[in-house]
């Protein structure tokens, strides 16, 4: 391969974009905020944008860029079905649109798919069943078996964010209730915690990073919001450890940085709910390439065969 391939992760609140090399090295690496309101077509330009400029710092020729979509996408088509977290975009040929804009080769899948495809190309694509979860601003989900990614016919398998936990819990984005999502994510997690009494007029709203800095300075509070998350995530994965039987669970996305007590509060939940034999079983896990997953993933989608 001559030149370089930019992977793009499209999130709710962030585009995380990495430049690689013929051999998989990250050589650059920009990120920025969404900016979701500002609707597709100016953030497609935004994205084409930070393409070049990757190209750019990588001192290289641009042969190719993937984008990880925080929604659901035709991957043959790269087109956008529909986006909880990206309102506007159902029906937007992203791959079509981004590869006119910049005169290269394309390819668009789901953000957590690309994640998980990351995963796999980092730990030698192991014949496992492994199921991937990016745990961020919302909750996605992906499935390999046999070291293979499993997208379903339409392409939307392994959508656990929108697990019903609570039949009567609150109310989720896609207008289900008590879903994974909306107990678990780093948006929940933040709403709970401005909800607790204590906080002080002037205090900045709590964020996961400021509550994983604050429960490692020994805040019990900081950790007690960490370990519930963790928790109710953990009952999420008992129910996917019972029903797929996994060599491993992989957690990315920025939540699952938080490691310590949120970690550990996710494996002993599964541990509790879980039927004895898989829990013991499935090991899980951060993710080894870290926050750079899903982008890393995304380019690793024009090095997969041709969907």
């Amino acid at each position: 391969m001559s030149g370089i391939l930019v992977g793009i992760d499209l999130g709710a609140s962030k585009v995380l974009a990495v430049a690689l090399d013929g051999e998989g090295k990250a050589l650059a690496r920009r990120k920025e905020a969404t900016r979701r309101a500002d609707g597709p077509a100016r953030l497609l330009d935004r994205l084409a944008g930070i393409a070049r400029a990757l190209a750019d710092d990588a001192a290289a020729p641009l042969a190719g860029a993937g984008v990880g979509f925080a929604g659901l996408v035709d991957r043959r088509r790269g087109a956008v079905l529909s986006s909880i977290m990206l309102p506007g975009w159902t029906g937007v040929p992203l791959k079509e649109e981004l590869a006119r804009r910049l005169g290269v080769r394309v390819e668009a899948d789901n953000d957590a798919n690309a994640a998980l495809l990351g995963e796999l190309r980092g730990r030698g694509f192991p014949r496992e069943t492994i199921l991937g979860l990016t745990v961020g601003t919302g909750i996605g989900g992906a499935v390999a078996i046999e070291g293979r990614l499993y997208r379903g016919p339409l392409g939307t398998a392994g959508e656990f964010g929108n697990m019903t936990i609570a039949h009567d819990g609150p109310p989720c984005w896609c207008g289900n209730r008590g879903c994974l999502n909306a107990l678990a994510s780093a948006d929940a997690i933040e709403t709970r915690a401005r909800a607790l009494p204590g906080a002080r007029p002037g205090d900045a709203p709590p964020t996961v990073r400021s509550l994983v800095e604050a429960a490692a300075r020994g805040d019990a509070r900081a950790e007690e919001i960490l370990r519930h998350a963790g928790a109710l995530l953990g009952a999420g994965l008992a129910n996917l450890v019972n029903v797929f039987n996994p060599d491993r669970i992989v957690l990315s996305g920025g939540v699952a940085q938080a490691g310590g007590a949120w970690l550990d509060a996710v494996r002993e939940e599964v541990a509790r709910r879980a039927l004895a034999e898989p829990a013991a079983y499935v090991r899980i896990e951060p993710s080894v390439l870290g926050y750079d997953a899903g982008a890393i993933g995304a380019a690793s989608l024009l090095l997969e065969a041709e969907p």
